[in-house]
């Protein structure tokens, strides 16, 4: 089944290793490894997890849709948490995702949702709104 996740997904490990989301993470977002759908894993690593939450119903012709996305970055680096989802801003806010839907932040910066049980991994989060795509 496509979902919204699985469209931003597909925008992401389409970036390449210059961008500055990559840049910012220090590697690429590949699913599985360092980019996750729909649940964070218990891995040691740096992780990007997206994350679907309830958006607002769809106009009454059933073609237009407010879907949202949370964004999670899972880092032992405050700086690189702060970086990346920086980084996700800027690429995503006001972006059309290739013509599929216009992807606006909620967020002007990153909020901080504290760390992981010990403090070994710090976690930042943004929140998007994507318009218009019907699935």
């Amino acid at each position: 089944m496509t979902t919204v996740l699985n469209k931003v997904a597909s925008y992401l490990t389409g970036l390449s290793a210059t961008n500055v989301i990559c840049v910012a993470l220090g590697t690429t977002l590949r699913l599985a490894s360092t980019l996750f759908l729909g649940q964070e894993p218990n891995k040691t690593n740096d992780t990007v997890t997206l994350l679907s939450y309830g958006g607002s119903p769809p106009d009454s012709s059933g073609q237009k849709y407010m879907s949202a996305v949370q964004i999670r970055v899972k880092t032992d680096s405050i700086q690189t948490g702060l970086n990346t989802q920086q980084a996700f801003i800027r690429q995503l806010h006001m972006n059309s995702l290739g013509g599929r839907g216009l992807t606006t932040s909620v967020n002007s910066a990153p909020i901080s949702v504290g760390t992981t049980e010990g403090g070994e991994k710090s976690i930042f989060v943004t929140n998007y709104y994507i318009k218009h795509i019907k699935i």
